[in-house]
């Protein structure tokens, strides 16, 4: 339906970065380009491994944004030493949340930190790089 709509697709994020060991093989074969889980990138078509690190806001209950709060202050401490931060952002209850406006605040931090890019773009840059 997205390439009809004239979008193109490149790559795929399981929800809740949940998946099974024959998802990666089959969105090779379905032409995607990387696969985004938790704690990293795939590049599909050259099995390289970008580690990455996360912030991000859930849009799910108050005990699971806790949870999702304590994960974020620790990634603060690690985000340095990967070269790539992940940030997401669901809209359910984003609009009142005092959670959502924390990892909003750390985005401008981390603008002032670092270039946005999109994962097609990651990975442009990281064919550059190959040999």
């Amino acid at each position: 339906m997205l390439q009809g709509a004239g979008l193109s697709v490149r790559g795929f994020a399981a929800p809740g970065w949940l998946e099974s060991g024959e998802l990666r093989p089959l969105l090779r074969r379905l032409g995607f380009r990387y696969d985004i889980a938790m704690t990293h990138v795939i590049d599909l078509q050259n099995n390289r491994r970008i580690w990455t690190d996360w912030i991000g806001y859930m849009g799910a209950g108050a005990f699971q944004e806790r949870l999702v709060g304590i994960a974020n202050l620790i990634n603060r401490g690690v985000m340095p030493r990967f070269s790539v931060a992940k940030v997401f952002l669901h809209p359910q209850g984003a609009r009142g949340s005092s959670a959502c406006r924390r990892i909003l605040d750390s985005i401008s931090t981390l603008l002032h930190e670092r270039r946005p890019a999109t994962y097609s773009e990651l990975f442009a840059v990281d064919d550059r790089r190959s040999p």
